[in-house]
């Protein structure tokens, strides 16, 4: 191992590595890991093959293929109201960062949870009338004991159909930002800065689009809450050009299917769309001619309207 830490706690031992860099080398030549490989390549008749090895690259392997069929495609007017518990794909970009919000929250090092700081009475032992008290951290989890500072940034994010609020949490912020939430704290300590003012690292976000899997919890539905927790998060071109052609072809695919209904109805109906601009916290909406836009949300509308 490289770059770690060692620390022995009541007679537990515990690997900690050293600003996210700890390497692990693992001797691939050792008896119970050749055994393992004979079993497999034994098994190879039953369908079993050496794909079947788990290594680090699969890991990213997998993190793209969350964005490649697994979850539905939506654009954000098909989502605006959370009325089922789903995970979908979006395509946007970060048009705003919410400073009114807090972009970090202290949590529990073990299950991730956040905690409170709660008051904890200290006797003196030199003076049995001295009594003090101290803030501690406490989880809800009574095995867990320390705690760590996570990202939590609130974000609106747009496409050409409209604007709404996502949560971008620890794991997905640190890899986007490439410093940790403790690193980001300790530079805006420094500076002088009170925690209530929003650091300006968080504005590398803004105006980039990203390919998003995201996520409509039960809290949601029953709370009508429509900012949604975003699980992965891609920047990778390649996928979003691929989901952006994805989400071209069932617009088109909606404009033919709406203009067979109008025709066999013999009624043509202007369609508007409403588009909304957004600067930071302003939003303003404005009407675009019909000739040069057409509303997925309006289509849909129609649609469902002359079928029925």
């Amino acid at each position: 191992m490289q770059f770690l830490k060692l620390n022995i706690w009541n007679g537990l031992g515990e690997a900690k590595s050293h600003f996210e860099v700890t390497k692990l080398f693992i001797n691939s030549d050792i008896y119970e890991i050749n055994e393992f490989k004979n079993k497999l390549k034994c098994h190879d008749n039953f369908g079993i093959t050496k794909k079947s090895i788990t290594t680090l690259q699969s890991y990213s392997s997998s993190y793209t293929d969350d964005f490649k069929g697994n979850f539905p495609l939506k654009t954000i007017c098909e989502i605006t109201e959370p009325i089922k518990e789903m995970k979908f794909l979006l395509v946007a970009s970060v048009v705003n960062i919410r400073q009114n919000l807090p972009w970090y929250y202290e949590a529990c090092k073990k299950c991730g949870k956040k905690i409170i700081p709660v008051p904890k009475t200290n006797h003196s032992y030199t003076n049995p009338e001295g009594i003090s008290e101290t803030m501690v951290v406490e989880c809800t989890n009574a095995q867990c004991k320390k705690s760590e500072f996570q990202y939590i940034i609130s974000i609106n994010v747009q496409d050409c159909t409209g604007t709404i609020g996502l949560t971008l949490f620890d794991r997905e912020a640190r890899r986007l930002l490439n410093i940790s939430a403790y690193e980001l704290k300790k530079i805006h300590d420094a500076t002088g800065d009170s925690d209530a003012l929003f650091p300006m690292q968080l504005n590398v976000l803004k105006n980039r689009k990203f390919g998003f899997v995201v996520d409509i919890t039960e809290y949601n539905v029953n709370n009508y809450n429509n900012i949604y927790t975003v699980l992965r998060v891609t920047e990778d071109m390649s996928i979003v050009c691929e989901l952006e052609s994805k989400i071209e072809l069932m617009s088109n695919q909606s404009v033919s299917l709406n203009q067979i209904a109008l025709e066999s109805d013999d009624v043509v109906q202007p369609v508007q769309k409403d588009v909304i601009s957004q600067t930071d916290e302003s939003f303003t909406p404005s009407t675009v001619d019909k000739s040069t836009a057409t509303s997925p949300c309006k289509i849909s509308g129609d649609l469902k309207r002359n079928l029925q």
